[in-house]
């Protein structure tokens, strides 16, 4: 009769109580691992053993008890390592690592939302979570396995959730418009600093893993040669597996620095987004004020004093992301997204701007039809509602002409800043195009909106102009003048900003539909100008 192998007793024990988990018989299995315990004391499987109860346990909700069962591992792997026998270091690091698993999800449940005081309570928490969690990530790295790539992976992420976590922090529902603004930009430039950690810290993936996997024993940047079939018969199969462990542990680590290098980008470009939001929000502002000019005054300031500041944080962090790609040979979609978004968001101020002039426009053509022929009616003492005679409203509808005219200036510059911008930094978009086209076609219908306006002037020069004659009403005459003045005003305006469009079409050699519009319009009025 054949001698039974104790060993092949031993691995049918072993596998015996892991079929029993698969059955759901927990009694059954625990029971041969107990004994599998008492007779082998010194197998490297006893860590094994409470692995896998631990994956029993968490597959089935029972977090606490995997945990429990988890920790047993580590515990034997240390004991085993420390009395000079296999640790099992693998499947302890896996142990661990499912450890940070759990705790990730608890990390990732922590929502920091209002009242206040719970928001400040679960900040603490989400920190002191977070070092416990970069702590688990680290004690993986110790037991050297191809797992230790995806642990510092994990480090980085866990900042990047953080920050994320604090970008998504819930407001005081009750704040009012101003209040809000400035507690959204601090929670903003706060998170900014939070996902600069983030990228450091995928920075750091990047220089270390390649440091991982040499002590590991795989050259990451090798030349990885194919070995022809003839050899490959040749050769034992112990070689064979060592070969294929190799070019698995390359490929785990060549993912996770591909991944950790997309990240970099990710995370600046994150980073730009969230100024973004300030401009969103700035360029959102209700103007307040009593009058139209104070309003649009109100509104301007905001923009040159807090758009445009937020649009150029924007577009230097975008430059940055740029810059990193160069200088670390990344080529990803967030780099080109940035490249994009330099344009788009350097274009916002030039749009609000446009709108700007049009309101200014808006608000000329109001004062003209509508309050300005009523106080002329009424003579010269007669006031509006803020205290103004004609004269007033005369000096108010210049105003408006004149800041329509800077407005429009402004924002030509704004648009031929981007075209600079993308020479500068060698960006192929069709924005470009669009920016072109946007600069000339603002041109050109601000100038027509101008010219209908100044032709109505001078219509309503000639009205005031009639009634004088027949009434003598020197009212009249002042009104017939006052609109004269608006005609001359309007002409002046439209030619300085269609000239200033024309040299800027001139310098960056713009063709297309506009340019030669802008080019027709320009030609009539200065005929006109110089007859």
């Amino acid at each position: 009769m054949a001698k039974l192998d104790p060993n092949n007793i031993k691995n049918r024990n072993f596998k015996n109580a892991g079929l029993y988990l698969k059955l759901d018989n927990v009694t059954e299995a625990n029971r041969i691992y107990e004994e599998f315990a008492q007779k082998y004391p010194d197998d490297p499987r006893a860590v094994e053993a409470y692995y896998e109860r631990g994956k029993y346990y968490l597959d089935n909700g029972m977090s606490d008890r995997a945990k429990s069962e988890f920790n047993s591992a580590i515990t034997k792997s240390e004991t085993f390592r420390r009395e000079g026998k296999d640790p099992n270091a693998f499947i302890a690091g896996e142990a661990v690592n499912a450890l940070a698993g759990i705790l990730h999800n608890d990390y990732m449940a922590i929502e920091l939302k209002q009242p206040a005081s719970n928001v400040e309570a679960k900040k603490k928490e989400l920190s002191s979570t977070l070092r416990e969690l970069n702590q688990t990530y680290t004690k993986v790295l110790s037991f050297g396995s191809p797992r230790s790539f995806e642990a510092t992976y994990n480090i980085a992420r866990s900042f990047e959730e953080y920050a994320q976590k604090f970008s998504d922090q819930e407001m005081n529902p009750n704040l009012d418009q101003n209040k809000r603004f400035v507690e959204r930009q601090k929670i903003n430039e706060q998170s900014a600093a939070l996902y600069e950690k983030a990228f450091e810290e995928y920075k750091n993936v990047v220089n270390n893993i390649p440091v991982v996997a040499e002590r590991l024993g795989v050259d990451m940047f090798a030349e990885v040669k194919q070995t022809p079939d003839s050899v490959l018969a040749i050769q034992d199969s112990l070689q064979l597996t060592r070969v294929a462990e190799k070019d698995s542990t390359r490929e785990l680590a060549n993912k996770w620095y591909e991944k950790a290098k997309d990240k970099v980008s990710e995370m600046l470009y994150t980073q730009a987004s969230l100024t973004t939001e300030n401009v969103e929000q700035a360029v959102n502002i209700v103007p307040v004020g009593n009058s139209r000019l104070q309003r649009l005054s109100y509104k301007l300031q905001v923009l040159m004093k807090v758009a445009a500041p937020a649009i150029n944080k924007t577009i230097d962090a975008h430059i940055r992301n740029i810059n990193e790609a160069e200088q670390s040979n990344l080529s990803n979609k967030f780099v080109e997204e940035s490249k994009r978004q330099i344009l788009l968001t350097k274009n916002i101020l030039g749009q609000q701007l446009e709108e700007l002039a049009h309101t200014a426009l808006n608000n000329y053509r109001d004062i003209a039809a509508n309050d300005l022929p009523d106080l002329v009616e009424r003579g010269y003492e007669a006031t509006n509602s803020e205290g103004l005679n004609y004269y007033g409203l005369d000096e108010d509808a210049n105003q408006m002409i004149d800041y329509a005219r800077e407005v429009s200036k402004t924002a030509i510059d704004s648009y031929a800043s981007t075209l600079n911008m993308a020479k500068e930094f060698n960006i192929k978009s069709d924005l470009i195009r669009n920016t072109q086209d946007r600069l000339l076609r603002f041109a050109v219908e601000i100038g027509d909106e101008m010219k209908l306006l100044g032709d109505s002037a001078t219509t309503k020069s000639e009205y005031y102009r009639v009634r004088f004659d027949s009434t003598e009403n020197y009212d009249y005459d002042e009104a017939s003048i006052i609109f004269q003045n608006h005609t001359y005003n309007f002409q002046d305006s439209r030619r300085i900003v269609m000239e200033l469009a024309f040299d800027i079409k001139n310098e960056n050699d713009i063709k297309n539909l506009w340019a030669n519009k802008l080019l027709l319009r320009l030609i009539k009025l200065l005929s006109l100008i110089h007859i």
